[in-house]
């Protein structure tokens, strides 16, 4: 894994080079922060995000519970 941090610090490392040359400090900032944001989201494995969908099974039995709760 070590490997890959280096790989990706020297990848990351010629890219620099050539925004600091840029002359605009704040866009190189910019790009340098979304740059490191991308690279700890990817090491982190942030999980996708399932899809919600209604579970149809539970429809009936919820309905009847909360006709219950409401006539009390």
């Amino acid at each position: 894994m070590d490997s890959l941090a280096d790989a990706e610090d020297d990848i990351s490392g010629d890219e620099n080079e050539e925004d600091d040359n840029s002359g605009d400090p704040i866009a190189t900032e910019r790009k340098k922060r979304q740059r490191s944001a991308e690279a700890l989201k990817a090491r982190a494995g942030e999980p996708v995000k399932p899809q919600a969908v209604e579970i149809g099974k539970l429809g009936g039995t919820f309905l009847d519970a909360l006709r219950k709760v409401l006539a009390d």
